[in-house]
């Protein structure tokens, strides 16, 4: 702590993390910040700061998954991955606005989560992307239902099944060894 009229931190209201190379504004990891204004230190005086949590909690359960893995991800924040036979996964974030968590108790962030299932055969397969609202340390519970036979992308695919013909035969000749003189 220092005591001082001005921020000598600077971006500390914010979710700027880097963990392990990876640099995001959302990271999973409990963050707390608070705020004292109009101390004056002086012997046997205490302060007091008010830390409050600027986190949110994300609980998703895939419903219907019978191998592979989903991927989940959410705009600037690590990848979460929920792998079969596990059904659910579930971590905290900081917030990227953690001024504003701290300012308001009813603070929210409206965040883009992505869905992927990596099928067992290695196929990958986009199921969603929605915007869910996050709530200042509360815990939403987000359900994937993950049906392949509902899985409608408006392709379809139809390959033949005869085998390959013969296709004829190419031979190519190369040139000779002898140098070519280049006359200037």
């Amino acid at each position: 702590f220092t005591y001082s009229t001005s921020n000598y931190f600077w971006e500390l209201g914010y979710g700027y993390t880097n963990t392990n190379d990876y640099f995001c504004k959302r990271p999973n990891i409990d963050r707390y910040y608070g705020e004292l204004t109009d101390f004056t230190p002086a012997e046997n005086k205490t302060a007091t700061i008010l830390m409050k949590r600027a986190v949110f909690g994300a609980k998703f359960i895939a419903e219907g998954l019978t191998g592979g893995k989903l991927k989940i991800s959410m705009s600037e924040a690590p990848d979460i991955y929920i792998a079969y036979p596990d059904t659910t996964v579930q971590n905290i974030f900081t917030f990227d606005n953690i001024y504003g968590a701290w300012a308001q108790d009813n603070y929210s962030e409206t965040i883009t989560v992505s869905i992927s299932w990596t099928k067992a055969d290695g196929a990958v397969v986009p199921l969603a992307t929605q915007d869910v609202t996050f709530k200042r340390n509360m815990l939403t519970t987000i359900t994937v239902k993950v049906n392949d036979a509902t899985i409608k992308n408006g392709i379809s695919i139809n390959t033949e099944s005869t085998s390959m013909g013969d296709g004829g035969s190419v031979t190519i000749n190369g040139g000779s060894s002898d140098s070519t003189k280049v006359n200037p």
